[in-house]
């Protein structure tokens, strides 16, 4: 016996041939999908972020009293609570 399969023998199994380029492979294509995803988040996140810029005072005041229009009950408790908390919140 050689040296060289004697040193062979002692180590761990190599990995059958294309093994190791398979896993490179869909190594690659985890790393795609999850950079595609990051950049559509981060479009996301520049819209959203377009929208609050200019959205004005008046667009969430109209859009408070559509929603209390819509749905009075909801209004109505949402602003016992918020008297409820800001009450507690600035009592003595």
């Amino acid at each position: 016996m050689s040296d060289q399969q004697e040193t062979h023998d002692s180590s761990q199994p190599e990995p059958p041939p294309g093994l190791a380029r398979d896993g490179a492979a869909r190594a690659k294509a985890e790393w795609d999908k999850a950079r595609q995803w990051c950049d559509k988040m981060q479009e996301e996140a520049a819209q959203r972020m377009r929208r609050v810029r200019e959205t004005t005072m008046g667009d969430v005041f109209d859009a408070v009293l559509a929603g209390v229009r819509r749905r009075p009950g909801v209004g109505l408790a949402a602003a016992v609570a918020a008297g409820f908390f800001l009450g507690r919140l600035f009592r003595k």
